[in-house]
């Protein structure tokens, strides 16, 4: 029964997803033109060229989600095998040794759908600018972090879950909280510079543009930076980061555009998401969802059948918590929407705090798309389960407004 439950529901999620993911490119193939506010910015053969990278990205999504799909079907098949197969120690090794292998296994999986996507598709539009060496590179290292955390993680769950007993669940959840706030720490100092090169801004019209808004805001950026982006992608992106003291990065490629206002506005944008405790409020929903999550997990963590249904009777926490996970997939989709709402709300207001400053987030979000071939529609549908963003149109309409009313 059990086995029959976790088939029909990842068939159930696979069909959703492709059904979304069809309306999407039957929206990307029937656009003849470019919303009105693009217009100006768009000739018709680079309408044409977006239209062709949309439909290109989105077919190669699809292929993706076929063989995720049918990989799933056969790990679900054959979880109990493969957890007996590498059974050796205690439960801690048995489940560090499981996860590390389908960890490898399943970048190395990966591996051609990256390669194509990156060399591709993106350099045949003209947005990759990473080298076969920086991406085995990139692969590698975020290999090895993965496996550093999951080494360092999973026996401290698995320990407390044992030891602990119904307390576990709160126990793991500040241990994980904590671990959490570490990485926001040691992220920017550790990690990020394994991937991207900062470069400290200390003059120039953007740092002044930038300083500005920060004096005028109240916002503590201790410094500015520009990141090298560009040694890797095209598309640009900006951001705000650290836990106690905040720091300010963006794309390299952002001190070539002469429009330092739209940079201001951008990142107005980020500090307006910080001013509206936007992070901390997503941090606290996920708190409650985690703390839902683990309870419900401890509960059918007692449920001898599943495990006996599968051929595993010791009842591994790894193999619950996968098994878990696929019985709670449908429930996540539909919490999807409301979080995706959230989502959209927070954006508009961190888009108003930077309209309310009479800064051009409205070009900037058009200047962006059109850079990045991001200008068509999306399905209304796809975008409630799919789009933690509202669609550019919606976003420079309220933006516009916020502006009108200021003028």
């Amino acid at each position: 029964m059990w086995y029959a439950i976790c088939n029909l529901l990842v068939v159930l999620s696979f069909f959703l997803s492709t059904y979304l993911t069809l309306r999407q490119r039957k929206t990307i193939l029937r656009a003849t033109e470019p919303p009105k506010i693009f217009k100006d910015k768009i000739t018709d053969e680079k309408f044409q060229k977006e239209k062709a990278y949309q439909t290109d990205k989105i077919n190669f999504a699809l292929l993706q989600s076929v063989i995720s799909f049918f990989l799933v079907l056969f790990k679900v098949k054959f979880i109990g095998t493969f957890w007996n197969f590498f059974n050796y120690g205690g439960e801690i090794i048995h489940s560090l040794i499981f996860l590390d292998v389908f960890d490898v296994i399943g970048t190395i999986i990966d591996l051609p759908f990256s390669y194509y996507s990156t060399f591709v598709i993106e350099e045949k539009y003209g947005f990759n600018k990473s080298t076969k060496k920086l991406w085995v590179t990139d692969i590698l290292k975020s290999q090895a972090i993965s496996l550093i955390l999951t080494d360092i993680l999973v026996p401290i769950i698995i320990f407390i879950f044992r030891k602990a007993g119904a307390k576990s669940v709160y126990i793991i959840q500040i241990v994980l909280v904590i671990i959490q706030l570490i990485m926001q720490v040691i992220y920017p100092i550790l990690i990020l510079p394994l991937f991207t090169k900062l470069t400290r801004i200390t003059e120039g019209p953007a740092f002044e543009g930038i300083n500005k808004l920060c004096e005028e805001t109240k916002f503590n950026a201790k410094e500015v930076y520009s990141a090298d982006d560009s040694k890797r992608t095209n598309h640009t992106n900006a951001m705000v980061f650290g836990l106690f003291t905040k720091k300010i990065a963006f794309a390299d490629k952002f001190l070539e555009d002469p429009k330092v206002d739209q940079l201001v506005a951008i990142i107005a944008h980020e500090i307006g998401h910080s001013k509206h405790w936007h992070i901390f409020k997503q941090f606290i929903i996920s708190q409650i969802q985690f703390a839902i999550f683990f309870n419900v997990l401890y509960m059918f963590m007692s449920t001898d059948s599943i495990f006996i249904e599968f051929g595993v009777e010791d009842k591994p926490f790894i193999i619950g918590m996968f098994l878990f996970g696929i019985l709670m997939s449908p429930i996540e989709t539909l919490l999807d929407l409301p979080m995706n709402m959230l989502s959209r709300h927070f954006e508009y207001q961190a888009d108003s705090f930077a309209a309310e400053r009479n800064l051009p987030i409205d070009l900037a979000l058009i200047d962006l798309a059109t850079d990045n071939m991001d200008t068509i529609d999306d399905d209304p549908l796809y975008s409630a389960f799919t789009s933690s963003h509202p669609t550019i149109p919606q976003r420079v309409e309220a933006a516009r407004a916020i502006m009108k009313k200021k003028e």
